[in-house]
């Protein structure tokens, strides 16, 4: 935007052209941050001003880049004058993690049953709020004293990122409380 002034000077024209070529100013943008993947980001755009005619604040783009768990997201902006000139950018970058652990159930309820029967365990469910979350089955452990055997299966989940849950286990107690047969003396 160009002003003109003109000034008489004893019968004399003096115009003098006054143009504004100086960028507004612009402040900081938001404070970078970290936060869980379970968040959501919240920018802070600067603000800006204009010695001469008002700023105005323009989002230029916000980018994403993903390497493994983690997303960066980068917002900038700039500010413009009236005359079109343009400030400096300023960025804000929101950094997204995912450090929580999974979310693992109950495994089944634990038995006692017979030496005839066959143990069967029920593993536990998980859930994650990020990425998905798979139960891995830790083993099975054995101990026997007498005629019980105790078998404890452990399970745990892990997501995505390798963040693993607490353990869970289930213990079937196997015994023998069936007396032998015997069949007819000769």
């Amino acid at each position: 935007m160009q002003r003109m002034l003109v000034v008489i000077i004893q019968q004399q024209e003096l115009v003098i052209t006054v143009v504004d070529t100086q960028a507004p100013t612009i402040g900081q943008a938001g404070g970078n941050a970290t936060i869980e993947c379970t968040a959501t980001p919240s920018f802070t755009p600067p603000t800006a001003s204009d010695a001469c005619n008002g700023a105005t604040v323009n989002l230029l783009g916000t980018t994403t880049s993903t390497t493994g768990c983690t997303s960066v997201i980068t917002r900038t902006w700039d500010a413009t004058d009236a005359c079109g000139n343009h400030s400096a950018t300023r960025t804000q970058v929101i950094t997204v993690v995912d450090t929580q652990a999974p979310t693992i159930g109950q495994a089944g309820g634990n038995a006692t049953i017979e030496c005839t029967a066959t143990p069967e365990f029920t593993p536990p469910t998980a859930s994650d709020a990020c990425n998905g979350a798979t139960v891995n089955n830790l083993g099975t452990t054995t101990s026997n004293s007498g005629c019980t055997h105790i078998l404890t299966r452990t399970w745990d989940a892990t997501d995505a990122c390798g963040n693993h849950s607490a353990t869970r286990t289930q213990v079937i107690t196997v015994v023998d409380t069936t007396p032998p047969t015997i069949g007819q003396a000769g």
